[in-house]
Order: C-alpha cells, then sequence, then structure tokens
C-alpha cells in the first residue's frame, strides 16, 4: 500500500479543506508523527501556561477579596454607606441572609442531592467471575497509537 493514494474518511475532508485524497506513504506516516510530536510539546506547554495564570487569577481574586475587605471596614468605621467622586461611587448594600450547611449528612433526605457515577473499575472485576448486570455491555478498546 506504501504510496497509493486512497480516498479519505469524512471527517479527513471536512478537517483538511475538502481533501479528496490521502498519501498512505511511510513519509506521510513520519510526517504526521513529527506535527503529532510538535502538537504533544504545545499542548504541554499550554497546559502549563494555564497553571500559571490560573495560579495568578487565584492571586488576584484573593488581592481583590482583601480590598473590598478594607474598603468595607473603612466605610462602615466612618459610618458611611455612600461615597462618590469624579471616577467612583461606592455603596454599600445590604445582601440577602443566606442558608450555610454546617453537616450534610445531618440534613433530611429532601434537602440532600447524591451524585451517582458508575464505577467502572469494579465492574470490570465484577465480570471477570459473573456476567455484565443490566444497562452496561463490553466495548472494544480499539486501537491506539505509541510513539517513543
Amino acid at each position: 500500500m506504501s504510496g497509493l493514494i486512497h480516498d479519505v474518511p469524512e471527517w479527513y475532508e471536512e478537517e483538511y479543506d475538502g481533501a479528496k485524497s490521502l498519501d498512505v506513504s511511510e513519509g506521510a506516516i513520519w510526517e504526521l508523527v513529527g506535527q503529532r510530536k510538535n502538537l504533544e510539546l504545545e499542548e504541554k506547554m499550554l497546559a502549563e501556561r494555564i497553571k500559571e495564570l490560573q495560579e495568578k487569577k487565584r492571586i488576584r481574586s484573593k488581592q481583590i477579596e482583601w480590598l473590598t475587605d478594607g474598603i468595607l471596614f473603612r466605610m462602615d468605621s466612618l459610618g458611611k454607606a455612600k461615597l462618590k467622586n469624579a471616577e467612583y461611587t461606592v455603596s454599600l448594600r445590604n445582601n440577602p441572609d443566606r442558608v450555610e450547611v454546617e453537616d450534610v449528612e445531618s440534613l433530611p433526605k429532601e434537602f440532600q442531592r447524591v451524585k451517582v457515577e458508575a464505577d467502572k473499575k469494579a465492574l470490570a472485576e465484577y465480570s471477570k467471575a459473573h456476567d455484565l448486570p443490566p444497562g452496561c455491555k463490553w466495548v472494544s478498546g480499539g486501537q491506539s497509537v505509541v510513539i517513543r
């Protein structure tokens, strides 16, 4: 099959601007491997950058909270409910009361939410000695590409 041009799957046409043929040579495979490796590196760099930005966002949120607390404390100390200058108007607003739960377990059941999810590892282990229970089935793991 080396070097032959084949009809391409529909997803490939959509992804690659209507390409109607696909090079299946070893050279094409190595080209794709190189592209994939580059994308993996870029993905790793982006993940690191996201972590950095998330940490920066966390710090900024904390700083905003501290500044807000400082404004609230100072306005309360001055007995002011509203201040105004050429740029800003700052006012205090009473927020509605809210419920704070101290112990979820002690709540009556009608006030609890339960998230149900399957334990796939336990199901796989169970199926070694039994048939799978209703509501699940085995699905082929397919193949994956390993590049070292």
